[in-house]
């Protein structure tokens, strides 16, 4: 795991936090859509620091998105992105319908790269809490399992 704080400089910080975001099938607000790609660039930024090359960001085909995509010595890391606001006592989670969704499009997105359909691949979530002017994060490597999971 790899954890650490980096500041986030954006105008979303002055906005108030919207919950339309943490209710399933509602579209999430402007202010939570800003939060989420606040807490996205954080944690690009976050991984370029300790050396690894992003890829893509939102990534997206048909049917699924990829927050993320960085490489570092051999090891591909398909990056979710799950922003909290506040501490909280438990992780996010990735239900599995997310996990095949993720795995379908992790899938698309080798295909799209054949120069690295042989990589090592880890399935990442970071978890982002806090406000974007002091964001902290936790990166859990190897979440889910796309063959068995997925």
């Amino acid at each position: 795991m790899v954890a650490g704080s980096l500041g986030t400089a954006g105008a979303c910080s002055e906005l108030p936090f919207s919950s339309t975001c943490l209710v399933r099938g509602v579209r999430r607000s402007g202010t939570a859509k800003a939060l989420g790609q606040a807490a996205e660039r954080h944690v690009a930024a976050a991984l370029t620091a300790a050396g690894w090359t992003v890829l893509a960001h939102g990534w997206s085909v048909q049917g699924g998105e990829l927050d993320l995509v960085a490489i570092r010595g051999g090891l591909l890391a398909f990056v979710e992105v799950k922003y909290r606001r506040r501490s909280a006592t438990s992780w996010p989670t990735v239900s599995p319908a997310q996990r095949r969704r993720l795995s379908r499009t992790a899938e698309q997105f080798l295909a799209a790269s054949p120069a690295l359909e042989h990589e090592e691949c880890s399935f990442v979530v970071a978890v982002v809490q806090g406000e974007p002017s002091a964001f902290t994060h936790e990166l859990i490597f190897d979440a889910f399992d796309a063959a068995t999971d997925g």
